[in-house]
């Protein structure tokens, strides 16, 4: 019986952190082609999410909504790592640039590579801190991206994040020369 690899990547979170110079950049802001060969994986975004928000559902919380903007980010980011040939979390996405660019309080990343998305996904809800970012109750929205290399590896993106709450109106004043009792 042959036993298949998955590999995960430390859920990185961030919470208006404070990222290195050389993070500060915008998060996806160019296009990475995928490697020779390679093939983004026809709606997996909508499969993991899926999955994603049925797990979500059996803890009780809410589900997830996709965002394009994000998927954007996910997207290119699962290029980049299959043109790299390994793991690595996206430090222009998991920094302060991004959250204000995004109007977030806080994003988490989730990254891995596999033969499968339901391989993928069983194996982030085994790992504690992969766990974690799919059930934070907190996040709202989420962006994935998935390449397949020709030699069938599946590398993929998940990225969560969690909006900035409205700004609190303001108390009205109570006008001028009265004063409430």
């Amino acid at each position: 019986m042959q036993t298949r690899r998955v590999l995960l990547a430390l859920t990185v979170m961030a919470m208006l952190p404070t990222a290195p110079a050389a993070a500060r950049t915008r998060a996806g802001s160019r296009a990475v082609r995928p490697p020779p060969g390679a093939t983004v994986v026809a709606d997996p975004p909508a499969r993991i999410v899926d999955l994603i928000n049925r797990d979500r559902a059996a803890a009780g919380l809410a589900p997830l909504r996709g965002d394009a903007g994000v998927r954007g980010v996910a997207d290119r980011w699962s290029r980049q790592m299959a043109l790299a040939g390994g793991l690595q979390h996206n430090h222009g996405y998991l920094c302060r640039a991004a959250l204000e660019r995004f109007g977030a309080a806080g994003v988490g990343e989730n990254v891995a590579v596999g033969s499968s998305l339901e391989e993928i996904h069983r194996h982030l809800m085994q790992s504690a801190p992969h766990r974690a970012n799919v059930l934070d109750p907190g996040y709202q929205l989420v962006g994935v991206g998935a390449v397949r290399t020709p030699g069938g590896l599946l590398y993929v993106t998940e990225d969560f994040l969690r909006r900035e709450s409205p700004p609190s109106r303001p108390a009205r004043r109570a006008p001028r020369g009265r004063r409430g009792g």
